[in-house]
């Protein structure tokens, strides 16, 4: 008799687990992650630290040569790319921080994959996809927060500190409850010797379905409004306001 209660307890708990577990998925499924990418700039930098000028000239090197033999061996997955070139680029490389290789394989996959989907609808427009503009990609190795107004960043050269002018949506994000992702990007502005820093914040946002609709159909004289079963119509008056107003001579089709 115990062992049935025991066999029959262990069947009621399983039951409850698989219950709760469905319940939790579907919970899952009513919840969305969005991102928002805020750009925050730096100060006007100094001559020592613009060698990220130099950062990012070894970075574009790197996605390039990636970005070709992932083309010319239809390779779009990164993990793959870092495989088959590490080693050479490594040797290449051998002042920059290994975790660039990693990163500039991210980049350079996404855009082969990126242009093979152009070249299959029609839209790419050169024959091979082209690396112009450059943003570096940084994991959570090659750099670290100093507060919210200024990053450290490994380079070739070392640690370098960027400081940074937080902007308000920054704020509004930071306020808000956003989360910080841990790969933000760089990019240089030669013109301003300065680096803007790409920050890309989530968060969870809960899918609700509307407990009731409203519908407003808005027209020059009026407004309707249906609340429930019952509709409500409000005078604006806007045509005759602006057929007042109109200078003598002049006449307006409505």
């Amino acid at each position: 008799m115990e062992a049935g209660d025991s066999i029959e307890g262990s069947r009621k708990k399983r039951s409850r687990r698989r219950n709760k577990n469905s319940a939790e998925r579907k919970d899952e499924k009513k919840a969305h992650i969005i991102t928002h990418a805020v750009a925050v700039p730096s100060p006007r930098l100094s001559w020592r630290k613009i060698n990220i000028k130099e950062l990012e000239e070894r970075y574009r090197e790197l996605v390039v040569h990636l970005v070709e033999y992932g083309f010319k061996h239809g390779v779009t997955g990164h993990v793959t790319l870092c495989k088959a070139l590490y080693g050479e680029l490594r040797r290449r490389r051998p002042d920059l921080p290994s975790h660039y290789i990693y990163t500039a394989a991210q980049d350079a996959a996404t855009r082969v994959k990126s242009f093979l989907t152009l070249k299959r609808e029609g839209r790419a427009k050169t024959e091979k996809p082209e690396v112009k503009r450059i943003s570096i990609w940084l994991d959570d190795i090659l750099w670290k927060p100093e507060g919210y107004t200024a990053v450290r960043v490994s380079t070739h050269r070392g640690w370098v500190t960027i400081p940074l002018w937080p902007t308000k949506q920054f704020w509004r994000h930071i306020n808000g409850w956003w989360r910080l992702r841990s790969q933000p990007r760089l990019r240089l502005d030669e013109k301003r010797r300065a680096v803007y820093v790409y920050f890309v914040f989530e968060k969870v946002v809960e899918e609700r379905p509307a407990k009731g609709i409203i519908a407003v159909d808005l027209n020059e004289n009026n407004v309707a409004v249906k609340a429930g079963d019952r509709v409500y119509i409000l005078e604006t008056g806007i045509e005759i306001s602006h057929l007042a107003t109109m200078p003598e001579g002049r006449s307006c089709s409505l």
